[in-house]
């Protein structure tokens, strides 16, 4: 199930994903209103809908024209349609004045409330927080209504699948519901309608899955996010406000609490890099070559998300995730790209792009090698694949440092083989063993065919076991060789991958 539900969200980008989810919730919670299933009426949620909306964009090119910016497609649509999913219908004139002005705060929010241009708060929790903070309207959080909580868990579960942030959502869920709990026992509360209360008849699947998987405003390793998700479910569960404070035990509280101690453990500023170069090192494979306009640190093996506005945007969106192929060490930012016959809009204006500056939005990443230089590793990589082990083989041979690595590097012919000179160094330098394997070998070849799989590893690496592994390639790939390493005895913390798909 879950491999199937991964292949599926691989396929579109996450921010196209939460939008085009959201958006058929909200056109059902209009048809349900319709017909007087949803208990709120009609014409006010459908004004509702329209104002948040059409104010989210408006405010979301007004600010993107005076910050001199470009206009994210993506951004304004999903805060517009958290907003709209959780305040109270535009009922009255003051309840379409908070629909206009929570779509401002939320858009000025991505610009005033920002360090270095990188925004601290999730926009529509920092809007909800504001609006019930000031006594001009509270949350009234409908969406967790019973009736859209199929819905609700369908497209929860294909985010959290697409961010594979399965462990933070997790923890975030028990922590809340076991904090909801023992408040309930502490205050004499029925423990059956605390827990009906918070699941089925509350909005936790909706914020879990949507609102904090938010990727800018949360951690992006996974030490930090399941304390991150932890800090969070205690405030959300904890009722620790009442009264004229009662604003400040919301769930937009809990998720500003988060964001601030996300912000103190993340990545403080928004990294900017020029293109120097774009060169193709393969057949269909480029390397794009960077120098940041300021250094920032990062752990070999990591990844960036890039921001390219550019037009004529296809379902990948402006923004992909790419690993780092280059050392900490060296002086530029590199990145590998591969592509089929047919290019995504994304690729083709970043492959046009040299001499330009583009902005990076997240950094992070659990792809890193232990602390322990004695830990034996296995590396198996197919295709582009290859881009983080070139960053973690080059650091090692920069600082001259010795590891036991045994590399399956897989590719479909012997042209397609790239970074050959890190791995000749490597080899030299850094204890490194390369099993090269080519689907379409070239006549005489003597090496290994086929593709990267577990029948080699008797003949190669039979203490596979004692290793820690690192999967990086397809999403199909990455799947298959994980589960295969399961069924042979290989412990599930063994097992690395990297499973971005954006390469």
């Amino acid at each position: 199930m879950k491999h199937v539900l991964e292949s599926v969200v691989n396929k579109i980008t996450m921010y196209r994903l939460v939008m085009f989810g959201l958006l058929p919730i909200a056109l059902l919670s209009l048809l349900l209103s319709g017909i007087g299933q949803l208990g709120l009426p009609f014409e006010s949620l459908l004004l509702s809908y329209i104002l948040v909306v059409t104010s989210s964009y408006v405010f979301s090119r007004l600010f993107a024209w005076t910050f001199s910016t470009s206009h994210n497609s993506e951004s304004w649509m999903i805060t517009g349609l958290i907003l709209f999913l959780v305040l109270p219908p535009a009922s009255t004139p003051k309840s379409v004045l908070v629909c206009i002005a929570a779509a401002f705060i939320a858009t000025a929010s991505k610009y005033l409330l920002a360090y270095k241009q990188r925004h601290i708060f999730n926009p529509a929790a920092i809007t909800l927080l504001i609006v019930g903070g000031s006594g001009l309207s509270g949350a009234l959080w409908w969406i967790g209504t019973p009736l859209l909580l199929p819905a609700v868990s369908i497209v929860g579960l294909l985010i959290v699948a697409k961010t594979r942030r399965y462990a933070m959502v997790g923890t975030f869920l028990a922590v809340a519901i076991i904090t909801s709990l023992v408040v309930s026992l502490l205050q004499q509360y029925s423990i059956e309608e605390t827990l009906k209360t918070a699941i089925i008849s509350g909005p936790i699947i909706f914020f879990a899955s949507v609102m904090l998987t938010e990727p800018l405003t949360s951690p992006t390793t996974r030490k930090w996010q399941l304390i991150f998700a932890a800090i969070v479910g205690i405030w959300y569960g904890g009722n620790f406000f009442t009264g004229d404070f009662a604003w400040l035990s919301t769930p937009a509280a809990a998720l500003i609490i988060g964001n601030l101690f996300a912000f103190a453990v993340g990545t403080k500023k928004a990294i900017r890099l020029k293109i120097d170069d774009v060169r193709e090192i393969g057949p269909n494979i480029h390397e794009v070559v960077t120098t940041p306009l300021v250094p920032f640190s990062f752990s070999p093996g990591q990844y960036l998300e890039l921001s390219l506005p550019h037009r004529k945007q296809d379902q990948k969106g402006m923004r992909r995730i790419f690993s780092i192929a280059s050392a900490p060490g060296e002086s530029t930012v590199r990145f590998g790209i591969t592509h089929g016959n047919t290019i995504s809009s994304f690729k083709k204006a970043l492959l046009e792009s040299k001499g330009k500056t583009i902005r990076t939005t997240l950094l992070g990443g659990d792809f890193i090698l232990p602390d322990d230089s004695q830990t034996p590793l296995l590396f198996m990589a197919g295709g582009i694949g290859i881009t983080p082990f070139r960053s973690m083989l080059a650091d090692l041979s920069l600082r001259a440092e010795k590891r036991d690595i045994v590399l399956f590097y897989g590719t479909n012919t012997i042209d397609s083989i790239v970074f050959q000179d890190v791995l000749d160094q490597a080899e030299k330098t850094s204890g490194l063993t390369v099993i090269p394997i080519l689907a379409s070998p070239p006549e005489g070849w003597q090496g290994e065919t086929g593709f990267v799989r577990t029948t080699l590893l008797a003949r190669y690496a039979p203490d596979f076991r004692e290793r820690t592994i690192f999967i990086s390639g397809p999403p199909v790939m990455v799947d298959t060789l994980k589960k295969d390493l399961k069924h042979m005895g290989v412990s599930q913390k063994q097992i690395i991958t990297d499973h971005f798909s954006g390469y």
